[in-house]
């Protein structure tokens, strides 16, 4: 894990955009870089915003970070570098979950 920083301490970057994402779209602050819930699941949505649409307002992930994400997941993907079950744990591990 690395060291805390201005978006916590992540061990893989989609963990880390995943995460900002979510924040932005539930209204959360970065006081606690490990504070989403699976409740907080229940109330996301992955559909990337529209122009003009804001995050929390009308529950889509950012145009900007849902590229992001996307991208850095084809790129793990090309290197053969992420599957199924190393993404569920990366959500996992973003959310603090017990295992």
């Amino acid at each position: 894990m690395l060291s805390p920083g201005p978006f916590g301490a992540y061990d893989q970057i989609t963990t880390r955009i995943f995460v900002e994402g979510l924040k932005e779209q539930l209204g959360k602050g970065w006081d606690s870089c490990n504070d989403l819930t699976i409740n907080d699941l229940k109330n996301i949505s992955f559909r990337p915003c529209r122009a003009g649409e804001d995050p929390m307002n009308d529950k889509c992930f950012s145009a900007a970070k849902h590229a992001e994400l996307r991208a850095s997941l084809l790129r793990a993907a090309n290197k053969g570098g992420i599957d199924a079950d190393k993404l569920k744990q990366q959500a996992i591990n973003s959310m603090a979950i017990p295992h």
